[in-house]
């Protein structure tokens, strides 16, 4: 093939801006840190007093996995003590416990978009259209002081008032206009009026209450393990709505049931004892004696919203765990590589 002098002329020419293009493509794609787009997340608390907790993505039509969506979105870690993360819209308000913060990211890209800092040991936040309520230790181990909820404004980020609760409150649940606040250094649970921001009264349950849901009747259930064990557990039902009636009370005689989760449809409840997992009826007259799962060690489980499969975390607190997916029947289909000390979930 023979080509005209103009034409051979022309050639350099009109290789110049594809060579342009693909130059400028290339360092557009080192520079844009595209994450994995997950729907399940894994929280690695990492080493306590090392700024190496992480948050793992893992997608569960496909099984791809990221060891790091925060660190790859953002080019930095996110924080000391991953305690847990929670999904509103499309935002993660990612709760970093000793680095007294929550990082705010855009979800499924997980850049970080905002930080809420100078917050006091925060654990969970639980969040009811624009706003979140975060529970946050005071003091210090033996002396831990009254605890507290900070009030967030999701629009802008920003504290705007704080509630008095008791020591070490954990895992809160909104129903209604009603914020229920575990107090777990107490057997107490605060319950806070959403419209005044003060606690309207405190209802005494069994020692150690650590997490809370509603079922699909209305009706609120609290974890109490115990203290972590040290005295007598047990799984409470009660009303949403005041006075508060007590209508039943499983006790357990040594220890007792955390990390109280629901089913989807929220007839079902599941929770950790010993090295289990059980699952409940709402409607049960007494708690299983049969786990549906039993593993020698894991740090936390997480149930998926989307289709009731089981998660569980594994791994020590000083090197990578792994995650284990297991489908409804309760048998393994996957498992992958997450960061350090991992121990909790959450879902998108």
């Amino acid at each position: 093939m023979q080509f005209s002098p103009l034409a051979l002329r022309l050639r350099p020419l009109l290789t110049l801006p594809l060579a342009a293009t693909l130059l400028s493509s290339c360092g557009k794609d080192e520079t844009e840190k595209k994450t994995l787009d997950a729907n399940v997340y894994v929280l690695n608390q990492g080493q306590y007093g090392t700024p190496n907790g992480s948050v793992s993505g893992y997608r569960r039509e496909t099984k791809e996995s990221e060891k790091d969506q925060f660190q790859r979105a953002n080019g930095r870690t996110v924080g000391d003590v991953v305690q847990s993360m929670t999904v509103v819209g499309n935002k993660g308000y990612v709760v970093v416990n000793n680095s007294g913060k929550v990082e705010v990211v855009e979800l499924p890209k997980f850049n970080a978009v905002a930080s809420i800092d100078g917050r006091s040991q925060p654990r969970y936040l639980a969040a009811s259209g624009s706003k979140g309520y975060l529970t946050e230790w005071q003091g210090a181990y033996p002396n831990y002081l009254a605890g507290r909820v900070s009030v967030i404004d999701l629009n802008t980020n920003s504290v705007t008032s704080t509630v008095t609760v008791g020591r070490n409150p954990e895992k809160a649940l909104v129903a209604g206009n009603k914020l229920f606040v575990p107090n777990g250094d107490e057997n107490t649970i605060s319950v806070v009026d959403l419209t005044s921001n003060q606690v309207e009264t405190t209802l005494t349950v069994a020692a150690g209450p650590k997490s809370l849901v509603q079922d699909a009747s209305g009706n609120v259930w609290v974890a109490c393990d115990g203290n972590y064990g040290a005295r007598p557990g047990a799984l409470i039902r009660f009303s949403a709505t005041a006075p508060y009636a007590s209508q039943a009370t499983f006790a357990f005689t040594a220890g007792g049931p955390t990390e109280l989760q629901l089913s989807s449809d929220r007839t079902a409840l599941y929770y950790s004892y010993g090295s289990a997992i059980y699952r409940m009826a709402t409607t049960a007259t007494a708690p299983p004696t049969t786990p549906v799962l039993r593993r020698r060690s894991f740090n936390g489980f997480g149930v998926d919203p989307s289709n009731n499969e089981l998660y569980l975390a594994t791994g020590s607190f000083s090197a990578d765990g792994r995650a284990v997916r297991y489908n409804t029947s309760y048998a393994p289909v996957d498992s992958f590589t997450v960061g350090i000390g991992a121990s909790a979930f959450s879902f998108r």
